[in-house]
């Protein structure tokens, strides 16, 4: 808001990026404080901005301030050390493709990574409870989950896989970057991202150019992409559609 002001002052045309903020989803909870905050600033913002900057067509239409102004939506940016590493070899080949039947368990084990901030919009539960599911099916599956180890809403989580019976199907791990960030992409099969209301999820494309597939929900702006371009699955924010895509 200063900055716009500034903006405003001296006649500089700036573009808006609201990710993710004020989404429909969002604004269910301070609902209050956050209409004031709208009604007192932001309001003024939109109006004599330039243009608003989406990350996806899902973000747009969640978005949940009316305004005049002109939007693009432009993809977040993946930097430059995820593209020039070297992708996963395709493991396919040595993964039991025929189909299990219920109490038997595949031979190989088959890895699933998801990674965030500890905050429930996240949506590691759904993870979990996704994982659950599949591990009842006979599906012999792991969830390795970065960025929520040792947080408060970690040990709620924990807590869910222990009364769901998949602890030790899950890899806890705190958020790593750089090299040691692609070495725990590497050492998985897909990216699973269940957020409930993701603006785009740079998670997913670091994993899409490291040669993952993305298992995400339909309320992740990145699965747009992922749809488009047949890198992936696209499913419901329910577990059970989510283990059918998975």
């Amino acid at each position: 808001v200063a900055a716009a002001r500034v903006a405003i002052a001296h006649d500089v045309p700036f573009i808006v990026a609201p990710h993710g903020s004020f989404a429909e989803i969002r604004m269910q909870s301070k609902t209050f404080k956050k209409k004031v905050y709208v009604a007192l600033f932001l309001r003024q913002l939109l109006k004599n901005c330039r243009a608003i900057h989406f990350c996806s067509d899902y973000e747009r239409r969640t978005f949940s301030i009316k305004h005049a102004r002109p939007h693009m939506i432009v993809p977040n940016a993946v930097d430059d050390f995820f593209i020039e590493a070297p992708a996963q070899e395709d493991r396919a080949a040595d993964k039991k493709t025929g189909k299990a039947t219920a109490g038997t368990m595949v031979a190989a084990p088959w890895n699933l990574l998801t990674a965030g901030r500890p905050d429930p919009i996240k949506g590691f539960d759904l993870c979990i409870e996704t994982l659950a599911l599949l591990r009842d099916r006979g599906q012999n599956v792991h969830l390795k989950i970065l960025g929520t180890a040792d947080s408060p809403y970690g040990k709620e989580l924990q807590a869910l896989a222990h009364r769901l019976g998949v602890s030790d199907a899950i890899n806890w791990r705190p958020f790593v970057t750089g090299s040691a960030l692609i070495e725990e992409f590497l050492s998985t099969d897909a990216y699973i991202s269940m957020g409930r209301d993701e603006n785009f999820c740079i998670a997913a494309a670091e994993a899409l150019c490291l040669g993952l597939p993305v298992v995400c929900a339909n309320t992740v702006g990145i699965g747009e992409l992922v749809d488009e371009h047949d890198m992936g699955r696209v499913s419901s924010s329910a577990p059970a559609e989510a283990a059918q895509a998975v």
